[in-house]
């Protein structure tokens, strides 16, 4: 229900990888970034319609 989803005060994105060789290489900086670059959508819709945090930075998490 809708009440269930604005009774909600954190969101996560973000995306897991396996262990694999290209963790620890040039390679990784390239698709960590890909991943961040995934989610600019979503951050975009949150600074529409949501606004910056109002806590103090330390209450932030």
């Amino acid at each position: 229900m809708r009440i269930d989803l604005l009774r909600r005060k954190g969101l996560i994105a973000g995306r897991q990888f396996a262990p694999a060789k290209w963790l620890t290489t040039r390679t990784a900086l390239d698709r960590i970034t890909d991943s961040w670059r995934t989610c600019a959508p979503l951050l975009d819709w949150l600074d529409r319609h949501v606004g910056p945090s109002e806590l103090p930075p330390e209450d932030a998490w």
